[in-house]
């Protein structure tokens, strides 16, 4: 048998990793949308946003040449 405040705990524990993931994954497809606004379709779709880690968007860009766009509107994204 476990004491009922371990598995208290546990829940609570789990719970707030699902939330963390439901928001970093919220926070991943809103950055689709906001790179989409800023850069258009066709330099839009070359811009992958892909997870988010230790507040930190990671992104995947078709070239450096893009990257370095991206990198130039960071403050505004």
């Amino acid at each position: 048998m476990h004491p009922l405040r371990e598995l208290v705990s546990q829940s609570l524990h789990k719970h707030v990793g699902v939330k963390q993931a439901v928001l970093a994954s919220q926070v991943v497809e809103h950055a689709e949308r906001i790179v989409l606004e800023l850069f258009g379709t066709e330099i839009g779709m070359r811009i992958k946003p892909l997870y988010l880690k230790n507040r930190t968007l990671t992104v995947s860009c078709a070239n450096s040449t893009i990257a370095q766009e991206l990198k130039f509107q960071e403050s505004e994204i």
